[in-house]
């Protein structure tokens, strides 16, 4: 299969750049820069060091990591905007919601273990030890999600309080859902959404040892 530069999603990583590097024709060459858990910035400059290095050959960079922080993709947006000659790029992530809109538009998104319906959705923090850390965490890898995926996230997340049984609802609480879904789709900032829904969800968690 001919590589081209794009965003490949995927279940697990590692598969992934096995399959990538199984698909590379031969007499190209594959760098990898797997990662962990994040991309650094010091990682991105040695791919802009490695990418501007002359070569007769095609070289495909596969980037790889669980999570690509939004200063490190602005740092790599040029490069991939103005490829140097005979270089493509990859990046494989466990989900598209942490990428960058202007890198998604500029690269096309595959899927590799992972059906797509499932590839719009995250998956959401453990309910019963949701805290402010892993909230933000959460909200911070899920900035990016489409309206579609978002509401899913919604409903995901309600059912998940629910089923925990580790927060004080009643049926007017459930408003602060239903707000939830009627902003995912008139307000496509995910960031926000998820932020305030869970800061409401999470003054309403019971402290333990009450019932």
């Amino acid at each position: 299969m001919e590589i081209y530069s794009r965003i490949v999603v995927c279940r697990d990583i590692d598969v992934a750049i096995e399959s990538i590097l199984s698909s590379i024709p031969e007499g190209d060459r594959a760098l990898v820069f797997r990662k962990g858990d994040s991309f650094l910035v010091e990682d991105a400059e040695a791919v802009m060091e490695k990418a501007y290095l002359a070569s007769e050959e095609r070289v495909v960079l596969i980037l790889a990591a669980n999570r690509f922080g939004d200063i490190v993709q602005n740092k790599l947006l040029k490069l991939i905007e103005e490829p140097p000659p005979g270089k493509e790029f990859v990046l494989v992530i466990p989900s598209k919601s942490m990428i960058l809109p202007t890198i998604r538009s500029r690269l096309p998104l595959t899927y590799i273990g992972v059906d797509t319906e499932d590839a719009e959705e995250v998956s959401i923090p453990d309910m019963e030890r949701l805290d402010l850390k892993s909230l933000y965490d959460f909200v911070r890898e899920s900035k990016y999600l489409e309206p579609v995926a978002l509401r899913k996230t919604i409903e995901k997340i309600a059912k998940g309080a629910m089923s925990s049984e580790s927060y004080e609802l009643d049926e007017k609480s459930m408003d602060m859902f239903r707000d939830a879904i009627v902003l995912s789709s008139s307000r496509p900032d995910s960031e926000f959404v998820l932020t305030a829904l869970l800061l409401k969800l999470l003054a309403r968690k019971r402290k333990k040892g009450i019932s």
